[in-house]
């Protein structure tokens, strides 16, 4: 399995506050994700999706439960060697290129130069935008923007990507196009969580799962 979660429930609670005043954003989830599937996480706003792609990217710690990646548990350093996180509004430094964005992430995560330059290369090709990877971030569209952050969590070449609203105001022609794209990446054995509120998105996923209250109310294939 890429991602193992089980019995996974996560309770924010301000300090000094009374446990009255505690919001349970998860209760006892649990979900597996094999290689290549594209999986939709489907729920109204504040059901619990983001919590639970924050939760396999390590970046909060769960209250109870655990999460595994590719058998390496969240938010170690095994488990982040395999994935790649794309927030729902990515932000870039004005002045930087989109070249320069993906060089500078690829130094974040310690490639080589050499590395850095065949991934840059690579991923300007492989997402089609050679067209605007000179020019600066700040020029772009929300689509451009949105290709240029799925460019940015792929450098490391890892082997599950967590995509958070990736087509929250694009436009229909490039949200058809970046579906296009993930599905590609997928049948190269790429794995992907994907939140939206698109039914159309939805439908193109290989299996869904539906978050209400915080809680896992199904998952399955998409019949």
């Amino acid at each position: 399995m890429v991602v193992e979660c089980a019995g996974l429930t996560k309770v924010f609670r301000r300090p000094f506050a009374s446990l009255d005043k505690a919001v349970c954003a998860l209760r006892d989830v649990s979900l597996s994700v094999r290689k290549g599937q594209i999986v939709g996480l489907i729920g109204p706003n504040g059901a619990g999706k983001s919590t639970l792609l924050n939760l396999m990217a390590g970046l909060i710690l769960p209250t109870q439960g655990r999460v595994t990646i590719c058998g390496h548990p969240a938010r170690s350093v095994g488990a982040r060697r395999y994935l790649g996180f794309m927030p729902e509004r990515p932000v870039f430094p004005g002045l930087y290129t989109a070249r320069a964005v993906l060089r500078y992430h690829g130094a974040l995560l310690g490639l080589s130069r050499e590395g850095i330059a065949r991934q840059v290369d690579k991923s300007i090709e492989q997402l089609q935008m050679e067209e605007f990877a000179d020019r600066p971030a700040s020029d772009f569209s929300q689509g451009m923007k949105q290709r240029l952050a799925l460019a940015a969590c792929m450098i490391h070449r890892p082997k599950l990507l967590l995509l958070d609203e990736p087509t929250a105001g694009v436009d229909p022609k490039a949200r058809r196009e970046f579906w296009e794209e993930i599905h590609q990446l997928a049948g190269q054995g790429l794995t992907f969580l994907v939140t939206t509120h698109y039914m159309d998105e939805a439908e193109r996923c290989h299996r869904l799962a539906f978050i209400l209250n915080g809680r896992l109310l199904t998952h399955g294939t998409v019949d």
